[in-house]
């Protein structure tokens, strides 16, 4: 069960990312994105 749920975060923050890079024209690069994504994950956890 942890694995899955760790598969399951990790591939909703970098559809997030993506979301985002889509949003914003892609004016930041893919990696700053996905740590953002990780960072506010972090947060909440």
């Amino acid at each position: 069960m942890g694995l899955r749920l760790v598969a399951m975060l990790a591939v909703g923050a970098m559809r997030l990312a993506f979301d985002a890079l889509s949003r914003e024209g892609g004016k930041r690069p893919v990696v700053e994105l996905l740590r953002d994504s990780f960072e506010a994950l972090e947060a909440e956890l």
